[in-house]
């Protein structure tokens, strides 16, 4: 046997050893899940067995005639429960063994479509096929075992899916060169904005953050190498338009602070190999473009708050001292008194945001208004 079968045997063989136990503990925590719930159920139906006994052998009441009105009293409705915070055993079978299983499935996967092209059992076109349909039908899988109940699961195969549709596009545009450049970045889009508004609709910030990390990973996936400002940036921009309003909707914390962080890598990246003197203006444009985006993002929640919260704080320092620092990198000391103007305008502009930030009281008169405090947590 050559080196291959062996290979191919011993991954199997692992493949056994490692499903194998993930299933015996999941169908095990599953049985505890159920007997406990069935003891609950059990002493539950014997005390209102046993408050049904009390209340036929108890004697009828007196009647005694009545000495004064009865006062109506407004029934007070006790508080829902707070849910259980979730156990162990839980946390194992849910989160653990889900994201344990899922790599086992996938590098299984991975290691049976190499041997198949090592010998040419799939061609370039296959591959790419293959992935993509592959990539298409787990994430269409992954709704039904939401709908069952498995999110963690389906949150897990749904970001399996699309790990999957981005390398099969990328192989298919930038290794095999099956299409275009071009065509590899609209597909590329395409899928980040499908995972967005899946996670919009499903709620789900797991989704929302492999939608995001799969958007920022496409302009490195298609780079060619060659200058491409105009469309690097205008990409960026439309992807933080449709991040931030997301995360601003649902009230999520994940998505603001890396989106932040990685526009900016790409444009110092693209400022230390490409910038000249003849980009100046879009350059500036673009930056003030990338502050206005998350800015404005602040300036609205904290109208709906009143609070900011500590990764907001960062991300409202961090975005007026990057452009004050881009700013003062592209207009120093040509454009000086340029630069000075803008320094003041985007002082007193911050002063006014901070105004904004602070007073809640709108359309009401200045005298009755009241100015709130704006609480960090």
């Amino acid at each position: 046997m050559s080196g291959s079968d062996w290979g191919l045997i011993l991954a199997l063989v692992l493949g056994i050893l490692v499903v194998t136990p993930i299933l015996a503990v999941a169908t095990w925590v599953r049985l505890r899940k159920l007997e406990r719930q069935v003891a609950r159920l059990e002493r539950a139906g014997l005390e209102a067995r046993g408050e049904a006994l009390a209340k036929v052998s108890a004697p009828p009441p007196a009647r005694v005639a009545p000495v004064t009105p009865v006062v109506p009293v407004t029934p007070v409705v006790p508080a829902a429960p707070d849910a259980p915070a979730p156990d162990l055993e839980t946390v194992i079978a849910g989160q653990w063994l889900n994201r344990i299983g899922l790599a086992a499935v996938a590098i299984g996967v991975s290691y049976f479509l190499k041997y198949a092209i090592d010998n040419d059992w799939i061609g370039p076109s296959g591959q790419v096929a293959i992935g993509l349909l592959l990539g298409v039908a787990i994430v269409a899988v992954s709704y039904a075992f939401v709908q069952r109940g498995h999110v963690y699961f389906g949150d897990g195969l749904m970001g399996l899916g699309g790990a999957i549709l981005y390398l099969s596009l990328w192989a298919g545009g930038s290794y095999y060169h099956l299409f275009s450049s071009g065509v590899e970045f609209v597909a590329m889009a395409v899928v980040t904005a499908s995972l967005l508004v899946m996670a919009f609709g499903r709620n789900s910030e797991r989704v929302a953050v492999l939608g995001m990390v799969g958007g920022f990973m496409t302009p490195w996936l298609v780079s060619t190498g060659q200058d491409a400002q105009v469309a690097l940036f205008s990409y960026l921009a439309v992807l933080n338009a449709a991040l931030l309003p997301t995360a601003r909707a649902r009230d999520w914390r994940t998505l603001e602070l890396p989106a932040f962080a990685l526009t900016q890598l790409y444009f110092w990246m693209w400022y230390d190999r490409f910038y000249g003197a003849d980009r100046l203006w879009s350059t500036a444009a673009f930056a003030t473009l990338f502050f206005v985006e998350f800015a404005a993002l602040q300036v609205a929640r904290s109208l709906r708050t009143a609070k900011v919260r500590e990764e907001e704080l960062a991300v409202v320092l961090f975005n007026a001292g990057v452009l004050l620092l881009t700013l003062r990198v592209l207009l120093w000391p040509d454009h000086r008194t340029l630069l000075t103007a803008a320094a003041l305008a985007r002082s007193t502009r911050g002063m006014q945001m901070a105004s904004v930030c602070l007073s809640l009281g709108g359309s009401t008169p200045a005298p009755r208004r009241q100015l709130n405090r704006l609480e960090v947590t």
